[in-house]
């Protein structure tokens, strides 16, 4: 993808190598982060994007493709526009205020100091660049080994939310990158996730709330109809709007096709597809049902949304050297897979004067020429990370519950769910109904049939509590 990019009042022809929905929980800075994985600062150059970018670093793709590690690294400079970071901290400050209760917010006066100090130093006047690495590792072809000035500049603007685009481009005889953030979110997945604006909302409108008690506004506000072709920016403006500051989850969006039934919107009888658990492996071996415990969980989900969750470090065993993935969240510290660089003989998965094996001998997975071998070290007692009530937990939520494992008193089951051939009917609310029942418990109500009950005087006098939310 082309894309013209101005660098000191000078345009470059850039080619975009990387383009994120979301920032990983690692990347984000400690205080704001959800999950215990580790602190990273990489970024991968997508796969998708290995073509354009052999472009200009042919030498790094080689090693790609022969496994090579920091073989024929670089130090890139990466740009950065100082209009497009200083427009958006007042929203990432709001957004700490929100989601971050033990997170300080941006000291902007300083922050700004900052970086116009780098680019000063630079002798730039409107961007600045850091550098880093950009090399091929086992797990993709990274920017990497920052400069110290990114944790103090860059790390601080990225939320989970914010989206980043990287491009390359040549600027006299230097290859460098150039990065864009977006920090106003809107997932290209879903439409009922919106972001949330700096703007002063309009909840001040229609709550004020007095020394005295509660007084409610109770205008309502007019229908309004947003029309144009595809792609000019309707439900954008819609969720800016309208949507912005209220509760997400009580905002939904529909589109009234021909294919949307009565049932959908009010109630009614739906059939559905019974479920039923179906056993697939059952041993009283830990070890050899752990392994199909895994290869059972590859083919369910990707093994690329397994190992999200991971963490790595370099390592050896003996002498060969490998990279030891680790899921903190479940396993702890421990290692789950090893991945090297080719198939490895039995001998190179054992270690210590006994020769122990640490590793199932057949490899679990191939994943871009890496051969990714799962630890044998499990355990159905005692006190250790990688046990059986550990990978219980790990392989039920992982795979949201289409996987089932069990420990039936030593024996281990392994289940999944599978549609059967029953038809059930079960009958359904639909979304109309649902936003009816809400605004009932809102007003006060124990549920709708109990406000249908009511008087009318009464209802209208209870609905004022339950205007939009």
């Amino acid at each position: 993808m082309k894309k013209y990019i101005t660098i000191e009042n000078v345009i470059y022809e850039a080619t975009l190598i990387l383009s994120t929905e979301k920032t990983n929980d690692e990347f984000v800075p400690v205080n704001r982060k959800i999950g215990t994985g580790g602190d990273k600062n990489h970024y991968f150059v997508a796969q998708s994007r290995y073509l354009d970018f052999e472009k200009f670093f042919p030498e790094i793709i080689k090693d790609k493709k022969e496994n090579k590690s920091n073989r024929n690294n670089v130090r890139i400079k990466n740009y950065f526009s100082i209009s497009n970071i200083l427009n958006d901290l007042d929203f990432i400050n709001n957004e700490i205020e929100r989601n971050y209760k033990n997170e300080i917010k941006i000291d902007i006066t300083n922050f700004s100091k900052v970086i116009f100090s780098v680019a000063k130093e630079q002798k730039l006047q409107a961007n600045f660049y850091i550098e880093s690495d950009l090399s091929s590792a086992g797990n993709g072809i990274g920017f990497k080994n920052w400069s110290n000035s990114y944790s103090n500049t860059i790390k601080l603007l990225l939320l989970h939310t914010t989206r980043t685009k990287i491009y390359l481009f040549k600027k006299e005889n230097e290859i460098c990158s150039f990065f864009e953030f977006y920090q106003h979110y809107v997932s290209p997945k879903t439409e009922t996730e919106f972001i949330t604006s700096n703007k002063e909302i309009i909840m001040e409108e229609l709550l004020k709330v007095p020394d005295t008690g509660m007084t409610i506004k109770t205008e309502f506000f007019p229908d309004i109809i947003y029309y144009g072709p595809p792609g000019t920016g309707k439900t954008r403006k819609i969720q800016f709007n309208h949507l912005v500051g209220k509760n997400e989850t009580n905002s939904k969006f529909i589109t009234f096709h021909q294919s949307y039934s009565y049932e959908e919107f009010i109630e009614g009888l739906k059939p559905t597809l019974a479920k039923e658990s179906v056993v697939l492996f059952k041993s009283s071996t830990l070890t050899q049902f752990v392994e199909i415990v895994f290869k059972e969980l590859i083919k369910v989900i990707s093994i690329d949304y397994i190992l999200s969750y991971s963490n790595t470090r370099p390592t050896s065993i003996e002498a060969i050297s490998y990279t030891a993935y680790s899921i903190e969240n479940y396993f702890g510290s421990s290692i789950l897979f090893g991945a090297f660089n080719n198939k490895q003989p039995q001998e190179n998965l054992q270690s210590g004067i006994n020769k122990t094996s640490r590793f199932y001998y057949n490899y679990l997975f191939v994943k871009d020429g890496i051969y990714f071998y799962l630890s044998n070290q499990w355990y159905g007692n005692g006190n250790y990370e990688l046990h059986i009530n550990n990978l219980i937990d790990f392989v039920n939520n992982i795979s949201n519950g289409l996987l089932t494992v069990e420990n039936r008193n030593g024996e281990f089951y392994l289940s999944k769910e599978v549609n059967s051939n029953n038809i059930i009917y079960s009958l359904q609310k639909g979304l109309f109904y649902e936003a009816c029942e809400a605004a009932a418990i809102l007003a006060g109500y124990e549920s709708l049939a109990n406000c249908i009950a009511d008087k009318i005087e009464n209802r209208l006098e209870k609905m004022k509590y339950a205007l939009a939310h």
